[in-house]
């Protein structure tokens, strides 16, 4: 197998597995019955910003704000989602249509 197959390969296992967990939160919470929770403008802003940026002074940078505000709104995001971590809160964010998933990034795109 070409080293391109294999790395093709293993995209598409990783979109299957990450397909499987949304639509599995996505049950789990019509079964409950939740409401939608609300996230204000800002917090949306900072979770659409960590599924691009690693780091939460990454985002604060490009929010031009403290790394502190990230991390106070990032507690507000986990209560209101009822998650302990980022890669859930972005999970469920998806899977609620809280936030738009990230673009992906086309073969033509230039790097920094």
């Amino acid at each position: 197998m070409r080293a391109t197959s294999l790395q093709e390969h293993e995209q598409e296992h990783e979109a299957e597995r990450y397909n499987h967990a949304v639509v599995g939160m996505e049950s789990s919470h019509l079964q409950q019955g939740c409401e939608t929770p609300r996230l204000t403008p800002r917090e949306r802003a900072v979770l659409e910003l960590l599924c691009r940026y690693d780091h939460v002074p990454q985002v604060a940078a490009a929010l031009f704000v403290q790394p502190d505000t990230v991390r106070k709104h990032l507690r507000h995001i986990y209560r209101k989602l009822g998650v302990h971590s980022l890669h859930r809160a972005i999970l469920r964010a998806l899977a609620l249509g809280l936030i738009e998933p990230p673009a992906e990034p086309s073969d033509d795109a230039t790097t920094p």
